[in-house]
């Protein structure tokens, strides 16, 4: 009776001995009273901030000359937004409760395990079954519907040779129609430095058949005409006679074609064929040009084009539009 310490301290008989904390009080009940307070101080602030609310509200409110017209000022929604953050808040504390009280997980997926599936093969004869699945597969209850897919056949190849499209100059336009008026069309020839030569022998030999000669041929007979009556030809030639010699030289090697004497190959092959040479160029007031040999004519007279451009002249053959 003396003894003052809670430990020794004699209790009567009906008072009611202490009961520890149960797992369900301590747990359960802790929690709640914890969300409670929660709810009351969020419930508390709510209260506090729609007066504060109501009060910047009437505030904003701005009567006009007429006492009927009102208007107000409307304000931001950044206090509903808050209270729809705290609810959301609210919610996922309340489903995380449940979790724990009700043992249920409501992230996880059931332990069901599904039937395995047979497996459907996709590759079949296209020719049997172009867009149709065999009926003789079963699926499962979990397996999805496989889409039934159209097999088209692939597309038919096609040989053709490719085709480019060329842009003609303005002077190759003006060719072509000074050709049209006297009734010839271009017959190409390669830009390899023996386009004269080349168009020339193709001319001869359509001229007269029983002509046959090659590019190089022509080339080196024309130098050998030069080489044997020098002074007709070396006036074109500035210099002495060793540069007319040089450029004969160079002249006779294949490919050659850029220099003053080579522009006198018209009149030599004119005179060396004793035929009459036709040029249809491109210049405008000069669509044909027409050469004579010094002596008598002993053949038809030979057609070609010639693109007059400076720095691409061009020798063309041309065949009659009827051929």
């Amino acid at each position: 009776m003396g003894c003052n310490s809670s430990k020794n301290k004699i209790r009567p008989l009906d008072e009611p001995l202490p009961q520890n904390k149960s797992w369900f009080g301590a747990n359960i009940k802790g929690q709640a009273r914890k969300l409670r307070r929660k709810f009351i101080k969020c419930f508390k602030k709510d209260e506090k901030r729609s007066k504060k609310a109501a009060e910047t509200a009437e505030s904003n409110l701005k009567v006009t000359a007429d006492r009927m017209a009102y208007m107000f000022v409307p304000t931001t929604f950044k206090n509903v937004h808050m209270d729809v953050v705290k609810l959301i808040i609210l919610m996922i504390a309340l489903a995380r409760l449940l979790e724990f009280i009700f043992a249920i997980n409501l992230h996880k997926p059931s332990h069901r395990e599904p039937e395995p599936a047979q497996k459907v093969s996709r590759f079949r004869d296209l020719a049997k079954y172009p867009c149709e699945e065999p009926s003789r597969i079963r699926r499962s209850r979990d397996t999805p519907p496989v889409r039934k897919l159209a097999v088209l056949p692939p597309p038919p190849s096609y040989k053709c040779k490719q085709t480019t499209i060329v842009k003609k100059t303005r002077d190759e336009i003006r060719l072509d129609e000074n050709l049209s008026l006297v009734g010839f069309d271009r017959d190409p020839v390669a830009r390899d430095g023996e386009c004269f030569f080349t168009a020339a022998a193709r001319q001869l030999g359509r001229g007269d058949p029983r002509v046959i000669t090659t590019a190089q041929q022509l080339r080196q007979d024309l130098v050998r005409y030069i080489r044997a009556d020098p002074d007709r030809y070396s006036v074109a030639v500035l210099g002495d006679s060793e540069a007319f010699l040089q450029e004969l030289e160079s002249l006779a090697q294949p490919g050659h074609w850029c220099s003053n004497l080579a522009d006198t190959l018209p009149f030599v092959l004119a005179n060396f064929t004793a035929r009459e040479v036709n040029l249809v160029t491109s210049i405008p007031n000069m669509p044909v040009i027409t050469i004579e040999p010094d002596g008598e004519e002993s053949g038809s007279p030979i057609v070609m084009s010639y693109l007059n451009v400076p720095g691409g002249e061009h020798y063309d053959a041309v065949k009659r539009k009827d051929d």
